[in-house]
């Protein structure tokens, strides 16, 4: 699959999607946009769906018929009604470690057919559409992300947060006082674990709020899913800065103490951040 989309440019020059045996997108594809978006949720439901594409008659009916069985039984409940979860979203590869298309033509079985056309927005959606990150997230921040990324689970949450990640990397360059290279900080000691901390700050997050969505997120321009700025009522004032990031966040302060808390570990993993480009420096 990413031989084919080497063969022409890419907007940002970097592709996201498939990147390793372990780690490829399938955000836009409304991956996460399920009842169960935990790993392990995920996980199974995919395996299953994977296990039960692999033993399908390649047809057009058997194939839209199997579409429409994945929605009645898998999609229900989904925390964005008008998000598309397309049902061919599966487990590819070698050992099937990472997530992309069942129906492409180099996925397993389909001996070179290309079955996208079967698909909700069609075979031309999926073969040229390319999500905003691509243009919006800087070419440091795709390296970085794709180096520290352990699986398809965490690559695909945080690749598509590009106003969190700028947001986090200008929080560093404040510190630093000066730009931030990241990619060069990766072989200094302790700069790949600093900067997976982060990097996927999002996926752990303590304060998110319990009557958000989770950690979906429509990332799409049309903007019809925004996220709200915080209530900042029950902690009784605003925080010094970090707004965006806890906008960015979902996140919810039920106390002033816990907004302390939060602004607290944003600052400490910033400084360790800058701490680690400046040893990179040395």
């Amino acid at each position: 699959m990413k031989q084919e989309l080497t063969e022409s440019p890419v907007p940002g020059g970097i592709y996201l999607c498939q990147v390793s045996e372990d780690v490829s997108c399938a955000a836009c594809c409304g991956l996460y946009n399920a009842a169960d978006c935990s790993p392990t949720g995920l996980q199974k439901m995919l395996a299953d769906r994977s296990e039960r594409f692999a033993r399908l008659s390649r047809n057009a009916e058997s194939i839209v018929d199997f579409g429409r069985q994945v929605k009645s039984s898998q999609l229900q409940n989904r925390p964005w009604d008008d998000f598309h979860h397309c049902p061919f979203i599966g487990l590819i590869g070698e050992n099937r470690q990472r997530v992309g298309c069942l129906l492409h033509p180099l996925a397993a079985g389909n001996m070179g057919v290309d079955y996208r056309g079967l698909s909700h927005y069609g075979g031309m959606a999926c073969r040229q559409y390319f999500c905003p990150s691509y243009r919006d997230l800087t070419a440091d921040i795709k390296t970085v992300i794709q180096h520290l990324a352990a699986n398809w689970y965490e690559y695909g949450l945080m690749v598509t947060e590009a106003v969190l990640l700028g947001s986090m990397v200008s929080e560093i360059e404040k510190r630093l006082g000066a730009p931030v290279h990241l990619r060069d900080v990766l072989d200094s000691p302790a700069g790949p674990r600093v900067l997976r901390e982060v990097m996927f700050l999002k996926i752990d997050w303590p304060y998110r709020q319990g009557d958000g969505k989770g950690l979906c997120h429509y990332f799409f321009t049309d903007r019809r899913y925004v996220r709200e700025p915080v209530d900042y009522a029950a902690a009784g004032r605003h925080p010094v800065g970090f707004e965006t990031i806890f906008a960015e966040l979902t996140s919810g302060f039920r106390t002033s103490d816990e907004l302390h808390c939060a602004e607290r570990r944003l600052e400490i993993l910033f400084r360790q951040a800058a701490d680690a480009v400046r040893c990179r420096s040395l």
